[in-house]
């Protein structure tokens, strides 16, 4: 009986170890002021690990959005965009539990020209509206959707 309970409660544990939420809050560079609406995609790279997670999501009022379903512990690259602003690129480590503040310059500095999207978040029925949304936004700012890893120009419509 002892053994049933030892294993129960380090069965919680682990499960509960994974409920931990990491929060990305995107502010204005020069205002300081949280932006509402901005799209974020979030890449996910890691060698060796074929099922790299990719998702994208869109900031609330208070510029915030939870990510804690697509980001593991990790290298990850964070572009955020919205109306008026450039496509901005962050690229760092990431821990689950971090509370992260990205602030976003109007006229981002390199220009991104391509964007690699993961065929996993293509066929995902759920965000396909948002991610044509962010389709169109790349394609007034001339930046082009390229499959990953085949770097093929993709077109969503």
């Amino acid at each position: 009986m002892r053994f049933i309970y030892n294993t129960f409660l380090l069965m919680t544990f682990f499960l509960l170890a994974g409920c931990t939420t990491s929060q990305l809050s995107i502010y204005d560079f020069d205002t300081k002021k949280p932006i509402a609406n901005a799209f974020v995609y979030i890449n996910e790279h890691k060698m060796f690990n074929p099922f790299n997670v990719s998702d994208i999501y869109l900031t609330d009022e208070q510029g915030n959005v939870n990510i804690s379903e697509s980001l593991k512990d990790g290298q990850v690259s964070v572009f955020v965009g919205k109306e008026g602003y450039d496509l901005n690129l962050f690229t760092r480590n990431f821990e689950q539990q971090d509370n992260i503040r990205l602030f976003v310059k109007k006229t981002a500095c390199p220009k991104i020209k391509n964007l690699f999207i993961r065929e996993s978040l293509i066929a995902n029925a759920r965000k396909k509206t948002l991610l044509r949304d962010f389709y169109l936004y790349c394609s007034e700012k001339k930046i082009d959707f390229c499959e990953f890893p085949s770097r093929k120009i993709i077109s969503i419509e």
